[in-house]
């Protein structure tokens, strides 16, 4: 199965949205079921993260396979805000996938506060982007549901190529 990696970060935002409306934590429930995944709550923080490995990314550095723990895993991590939930996240990507990916972030409403590299000599390059979802602001889920759609087919375009 591909994973989609701005495409999921988007619907965990749609999850933290959801969440939003719970005043008393996190909807950890909601977000397991949007996501699909099962996550860890840091109870000492009260942060919920959820983590998915791209095991479909082949990447070599200087001749080495790199496996997802060597940073090829794509993560959100949810906290709660005062009546909302916040969501920051780092989407792995390959270099090709940084425009199409970038352009679905920011058309949905979400910080990009870093764009960048972990390796040298690595092939296909590998890039790192840190979005959030702010909590000032918040945006509808028809809003992130739209991007969520644009930024899927950007990047099954990219994926194709």
């Amino acid at each position: 199965m591909k994973f989609h990696a701005v495409a999921a970060f988007l619907v965990l935002s749609t999850a933290a949205l959801s969440a939003s409306a719970v005043q008393s934590g996190l909807n950890i429930e909601r977000i397991e079921k949007i996501t699909g995944m099962k996550g860890e709550f840091n109870e000492k923080e009260g942060v919920y993260k959820v983590s998915h490995p791209r095991k479909d990314l082949e990447v070599m550095t200087a001749g080495v396979k790199m496996t997802p723990p060597l940073g090829l895993t794509a993560w959100a991590a949810f906290t709660q805000h005062g009546h909302h939930a916040m969501v920051m996240g780092d989407i792995v990507m390959t270099e090709g996938q940084v425009n199409d990916v970038l352009s679905a972030a920011l058309d949905a409403g979400l910080d990009v506060t870093a764009l960048h590299n972990h390796f040298f000599g690595d092939s296909p390059k590998i890039m790192s982007m840190q979005l959030r979802q702010p909590v000032e602001g918040l945006l509808s889920d028809r809003s992130i549901c739209r991007g969520s759609r644009a930024s899927i087919s950007a990047q099954e375009t990219q994926d194709r190529r």
